[in-house]
C-alpha cells in the first residue's frame, strides 16, 4: 500500500457485509410474511379488510421509526442504532409469528415497522467505504 493507506476488507465485520446481511434478512422476513398474511387472516375468520389494516399499521410504524432514526443515530451512533433495529426486528418477527388474533398481529406489525430503521442506517457504512473522500 502506498501513502500509508490501510487495506479495507469487504468480507469482515468492518466492511459492508453486516449491512448487507441486515438488509437481506429483513427482505427474507418480509418476503415470507406478506404472501402468508392472507392465509392467516382467512384462517382467523376475520374480514379481508384486516389485510389492509395490518399493512397500514406496519407502514405507520415505518413513519414513526424514520422520525426516530435521526435522533438515535446522532445520540448513540450508527452501529448501536443498527444493532437495536436488528434486535427489534428479531423480537417483532417472533411476536408476529406467535400472534393468535389479527388484532395482535396488527399491533405487533405497528411496532415492527420501527425495525425499518436499518434501511436508513445500512447504506452509510457501504457508502463510506466505497467513496473516496
Amino acid at each position: 500500500m502506498s501513502g500509508g493507506e490501510e487495506g479495507i476488507s469487504y468480507c469482515t465485520l468492518r466492511g459492508p457485509l453486516p449491512a448487507f446481511l441486515a438488509i437481506i434478512s429483513n427482505r427474507v422476513g418480509l418476503g415470507t410474511f406478506v404472501p402468508l398474511l392472507p392465509f392467516f387472516v382467512i384462517r382467523a375468520g376475520a374480514p379481508t379488510i384486516w389485510l389492509g389494516i395490518i399493512l397500514t399499521c406496519q407502514n405507520a410504524g415505518v413513519i414513526v421509526g424514520q422520525l426516530l432514526i435521526g435522533y438515535c443515530s446522532d445520540r448513540f451512533g450508527r452501529k448501536p442504532a443498527l444493532v437495536a433495529a436488528l434486535l427489534s426486528m428479531a423480537v417483532f418477527f417472533f411476536l408476529s409469528g406467535t400472534a393468535e388474533s389479527v388484532e395482535m398481529l396488527a399491533l405487533w406489525q405497528l411496532f415492527a415497522g420501527i425495525r425499518y430503521l436499518q434501511y436508513s442506517l445500512s447504506p452509510s457504512p457501504s457508502l463510506s467505504l466505497s467513496l473516496p473522500l
